[in-house]
């Protein structure tokens, strides 16, 4: 009887640990760690968990005036998702929540802060800049910021490369993105790379470059270096590729650097191209977005005199 009763357990023990990984398989990393962030802040203020709603709209009285009124609905998105997780009854489901979230939104509604969308001439400037910095350091960063503009790449995409997810070919590079935003499935998305013209300006021989001065040609491509121009065995971080491109951003003087961040590669690709005559399709596709009104919003600068009604009149 006792031993059945051990089996029993293991077996259970097995299948929970076994649904605690679907479970965390179905999130994607950086969304769960945003809600971890989210329910600590909540519990940081007092509120309790499980919570009814009188301390949901408790909370929102506490920090609506201090805090983005979109921070403080994902803090409540984040608060919803613990409950129905634990099988619990949603308490930001509740109408009086839904009103206050809504008059705090319409009282404390801020400006959104778009990252500056970096420009062709700019990348070419840090690049330029790089060139003449004879250390792996700034090898690896010009490898970087090449393939992050001409690949349109999110910072966690860049931290994630490994070299087996690049594919040099005679046209140039296809990139395999393994864990893209949006790919649920996990099924894996690509986009491809000409070679370009200007040797210095390629991303594809700058990755060969770096390739060759790292000594690796497995795992993460984007590594990190210690002071002595020492090349590591871990990746680098979201974060760090962010200070990095803010840093070199600033070494060249970019006009508006303090607005420059790894997104900027993202949005200045998506700009840049649009202004050369690329198709919102093709730019759509290649940047991996879902949906077209996204594109749009990332153009939104570009195409401010392209679309204005007092064109006809020049």
């Amino acid at each position: 009887m006792n031993k059945n009763m051990t089996e029993s357990a293991a077996q259970l023990a097995a299948t929970l640990s076994s649904l605690q990984s679907l479970y965390n398989k179905a999130t994607k990393d950086n969304t769960r760690k945003a809600y971890q962030h989210d329910i600590a802040r909540f519990l940081a203020s007092g509120a309790p968990l499980p919570c009814q709603e009188a301390d949901v709209l408790k909370y929102i009285t506490q920090v609506c005036q201090h805090l983005n009124p979109k921070t403080l609905q994902r803090h409540l998105l984040s608060v919803k998702h613990w409950h129905i997780t634990q099988g619990l009854p949603d308490p930001t489901a509740n109408p009086q929540v839904k009103q206050a979230l809504k008059g705090a939104l319409n009282t404390y509604a801020q400006p959104v802060l778009k990252a500056e969308a970096m420009t062709e001439k700019g990348l070419h400037q840090v690049v330029d800049f790089l060139l003449t910095q004879k250390n792996k350091r700034s090898i690896r960063d010009r490898a970087l910021f090449l393939t992050g503009f001409y690949g349109a790449c999110r910072r966690s995409e860049l931290a994630r490369f490994h070299w087996e997810d690049l594919q040099f070919v005679n046209e140039g590079l296809i990139l395999r993105f393994r864990h893209a935003k949006g790919d649920r499935q996990q099924c894996g998305e690509r986009c491809s790379i000409p070679a370009g013209k200007v040797v210095n300006h390629c991303p594809i021989q700058a990755l060969l470059d770096w390739q060759r001065a790292s000594g690796y040609h497995q795992g993460p491509v984007f590594r990190e270096i210690f002071k002595n121009d020492r090349v590591g065995e871990k990746g680098i971080q979201g974060q760090q590729v962010n200070r990095m491109i803010q840093k070199r951003a600033q070494q060249v003087n970019l006009p508006n650097a303090g607005k420059i961040s790894a997104h900027s590669l993202r949005r200045g690709f998506a700009t840049e191209a649009f202004r050369k005559g690329a198709s919102l399709n093709h730019i759509k596709r290649h940047g991996r977005w879902k949906s077209l009104k996204t594109v749009l919003e990332y153009l939104e600068d570009a195409r401010l005199f392209v679309d204005s009604p007092v064109s006809v009149f020049f």
